[in-house]
C-alpha cells in the first residue's frame, strides 16, 4: 500500500504567526495560526486524504471503515493527534482537570 498524505488543518491563536507558512511553505493567509493539525481526526479538525484510493475520504472515516489499514487496533477514536506549534508569542497557561474532578464541580 502506498503512503497515505493528509491535509492538514490550521487553526488560528492569538499567540500564533507566519512560521508554519514561513518554514514548511504551507499556503497559509492569516499571519496568527498557531496549529497545524497534521494528523488528525478530531470532531474539530477531521484531516482529508489527500492520495490514492482513499483520496476525499476523512482519516475518520477511514479509521472506522477501514481498520486494518492500521493493524486492527482496537478504540472507537483514532488514537493520534499531532500538531506542530508555532507560538510566536507567550503561551497562555492552561489548567486541565481530570473528568473525575470536573465531574464534581
Amino acid at each position: 500500500m502506498e503512503p497515505l498524505f493528509l491535509k492538514p488543518i490550521f487553526m488560528d491563536r492569538i499567540w500564533g504567526g507566519t512560521a508554519l507558512k514561513d518554514k514548511f511553505n504551507y499556503e497559509i493567509d492569516s499571519p496568527t495560526t498557531g496549529e497545524c493539525w497534521a494528523i488528525s481526526s478530531h470532531k474539530n479538525g477531521d484531516c482529508l486524504i489527500e492520495n490514492g484510493k482513499y483520496k476525499g475520504k476523512k482519516l475518520s472515516e477511514l479509521w472506522n471503515k477501514n481498520r486494518e489499514l492500521f493493524g486492527n487496533t482496537p478504540g472507537d477514536k483514532f488514537p493520534l493527534l499531532t500538531k506542530i506549534l508555532d507560538a510566536n508569542d507567550n503561551l497562555s497557561v492552561q489548567v486541565h482537570p481530570n473528568d473525575e474532578y470536573a465531574k464534581k464541580k
